[in-house]
């Protein structure tokens, strides 16, 4: 066919779509959402013949005076064509504009919650335009629209435009909440946002001839977006890092931003995959660059606070006597942090796994997550070791130091700690544990069980009731019942010695509370607690601090 005759063939068809003839906004009729698809498909024969004729006539126009005017006439009808479909597909992506934005659960994000139909138009549409040669035209409007969206979900779910400027005149509580936010929209929406346009992309410029198209359209879209969000963690953990020099306002405490920087790290590590899939483009690999550039600050923050960290221990400068030989409250503060940082053990495991370690390492330290543990509690042990030399008693040092040690073991073995260093780990404590508590028997009850054992009844009475004076107000800690297996252990040193000399004098068997007032030894480690009821005997005597053989050691039995 002739171009006048495609041109008579598809003018009214044209023109009947013609934008410009549409009286309101509100009222134009929409070819691709309110007509048939024999409307659609009669519309688009139209002018794809119109296309093929211009194109057949071009190589005649110089020797066709007519052509010239047919061509014209044609481009005419072919702009007029053209504004109607980027109409209708300016038309399909804001009537999905207006169901994202509306969108309030910011829990399901969908990237693209357009109906079947309404994607084959776009696809339809977008092929069309690009094959008349309005390539340009087509990709404008779409990343125009697209490109708004994910703004505007950016900016709903996180931030915008936030910068390292901006970061640094928060106060510590607002850039808590800017971390929180961060977290919350990496688990879900910002994946599944990116994830999604990388889906439409693909479908609407999947043809094969259009993959170059398909890359830079999603480049386009996204990319300065997700290399801004991917960029938040190394910009506020440099913020976070450098804050412990300024003043007291805004200082935050190292426990927090130890915690925070791995929770960052988490998600970051935990979006990797999903990172390299969806950004996998040539174009995009400043996304790819960003996450990693942002682990490897995490990561690097993380150990310069863990060794931090271990300074603060290392330092402490408070004062090693702690009433009663209780727990220090270096060793609460350390066992809670360590705890804390221990649920975080695959974390930690990425962090320093193939990490070189310092030509100045100590011996047997490990760049493992255990091994810096380990060294950490060792670090521990050598603090409270040294602040014990602060008791002049020697039986409440050993005492001191049996009861943190406890409190370490015990916080180990109820935490995540206890699978990270392993039961070996704890069978070493326990063996020096026991060798505290052994110390303290023989420094404690060693002229006890002398007396007994040269059957100096006088000398036992008198040693007994200054070993059992002293120990009235000591603390054995709470966790693990490890007063009763002190009392245990001391009944065990002072009983059985105590039964056989009571059996050589008397040749009578009896019962431990026949012959010896044990409540006595019940009456030891009370610190500051209050009795229950069945220890107000107890409470009584050691209230009063009364004392006499013959309420003690059943005297009348003994003659000498």
């Amino acid at each position: 066919m002739m171009l006048d005759g495609v041109i008579s063939f598809a003018e009214p068809i044209v023109a009947k779509w013609n934008v410009r003839t549409s009286p309101h906004h509100d009222e134009i009729t929409y070819l691709f959402s309110q007509n048939s698809g024999d409307e659609v498909s009669s519309f688009l024969d139209a002018v794809s013949q119109l296309h093929r004729s211009m194109h057949l006539s071009v190589s005649v126009v110089s020797t066709v005076p007519s052509v010239r005017r047919e061509l014209i006439l044609a481009q005419t009808l072919m702009e007029m064509a053209m504004k109607r479909l980027q109409m209708e597909f300016y038309q399909i992506l804001r009537t999905h504009r207006a169901i994202t934005t509306s969108h309030d659960n910011s829990d399901e994000i969908d990237g693209y919650r357009f109906s079947d139909t309404a994607m084959r138009n776009m696809k339809t549409i977008v092929e069309f335009m690009i094959s008349c040669g309005y390539t340009m035209e087509c990709l404008n409007i779409y990343q125009l629209e697209r490109k708004s969206i994910v703004d505007e979900v950016v900016d709903r779910v996180v931030f915008r435009n936030i910068t390292l400027s901006t970061i640094q005149k928060l106060d510590w509580e607002s850039m808590k909440t800017l971390i929180e936010n961060w977290l919350a929209a990496s688990k879900i929406e910002i994946k599944k946002l990116f994830s999604d346009e990388r889906i439409l992309c693909e479908y609407i410029f999947g043809a094969s001839s259009l993959n170059q198209l398909k890359e830079s359209c999603f480049a386009n879209i996204t990319r300065d977006f997700a290399v801004r969000f991917f960029q938040f963690p190394e910009l506020v953990t440099s913020i976070m890092i450098a804050k412990k020099n300024r003043k007291t306002k805004n200082k935050i405490p190292l426990s927090e931003k130890m915690f925070h920087i791995l929770d960052l790290y988490t998600a970051n590590y935990d979006l990797t995959n999903d990172i390299q899939i969806i950004f996998s483009y040539s174009s995009t690999a400043a996304v790819r660059k960003q996450t990693k550039r942002s682990l490897k600050t995490l990561g690097e923050s993380a150990r310069t606070l863990l060794s931090e960290f271990e300074y603060t221990v290392e330092k402490d400068a408070a004062n090693g006597s702690v009433r009663g030989g209780g727990v220090h409250p270096l060793s609460r503060r350390t066992m809670n942090f360590l705890v804390s940082i221990s649920e975080y053990d695959t974390t930690l495991s990425n962090i320093f796994v193939d990490q070189p370690l310092p030509t100045s390492t100590p011996p047997n330290r490990e760049p493992t997550v255990s091994g810096r543990l380990s060294w950490l509690l060792r670090v521990l042990q050598c603090k409270i070791n040294g602040k014990a030399t602060a008791y002049s008693d020697v039986s409440l040092l050993y005492i001191f130091l049996a009861n943190n040690l406890k409190y370490v073991i015990t916080k180990v073995k109820e935490s995540n700690l206890y699978q990270l260093l392993g039961r070996d780990w704890v069978v070493e404590q326990e063996k020096t544990l026991s060798s505290f508590l052994k110390n303290y028997e023989t420094a404690t009850w060693g002229r006890v069980s002398l007396a007994l054992a040269q059957e100096n009844i006088g000398e036992f009475n008198s040693e007994f009731r200054h070993a059992w004076q002293v120990q009235l107000k000591w603390v054995a800690v709470e966790e693990g019942s490890f007063r009763d297996e002190i009392i245990t252990m001391v009944k065990k040193k002072v009983l059985v010695p105590y039964q056989d000399l009571y059996r050589k004098r008397t040749n009578q068997e009896g019962t431990a509370n026949d012959m010896l007032r044990f409540e006595y030894i019940n009456c030891i480690f009370r610190g500051d607690s209050t009795p229950s009821e069945s220890d107000q005997d107890c409470s009584s005597r050691s209230g009063s601090g009364s004392y006499s053989s013959n309420n003690f050691i059943g005297s009348r039995f003994f003659s000498k």
